[in-house]
């Protein structure tokens, strides 16, 4: 056991929380908070979105969904390309009027995809 602070206990380990699968056009109001994974080929490639990131867009046949990769995950988004079909994992959250995936680490992003 390892006390932190005051008030806090870490005490151990948890389960592993394990991403829900959603189509891409799927992910709304309804996922918001929940740790989801969506696999579809990129259809708009990485744009700066700085000093907080880059987002692109992903879309299986059922709509497209926006991915932000914030800077402080390490996600290298130098190497994804228009129609590449990848697999990304994350929360599901929503910016401004729009939902999104966030993913957390670099292995959040799998691709290739066979």
């Amino acid at each position: 056991m390892i006390k932190v602070g005051s008030s806090v206990t870490v005490d151990g380990h948890g389960r592993k929380v394990r991403p829900h699968w959603f189509t891409t056009g799927k992910i709304g109001e309804s996922t918001e908070g929940r740790i989801v994974r969506v696999v579809g080929k990129i259809t708009q490639t990485p744009v700066s979105d700085l000093p907080f990131g880059f987002k692109f867009f992903v879309d299986d046949g059922s709509g497209e969904v926006q991915i932000f990769v914030n800077v402080q995950t390490g996600i290298d988004v130098s190497n994804l390309s228009l129609g590449q079909l990848v697999s990304v994992t994350g929360f599901s959250s929503q910016f401004e009027t729009h939902y999104e995936i966030d993913p957390r680490s670099p292995s959040d992003i799998v691709f290739p995809i066979h």
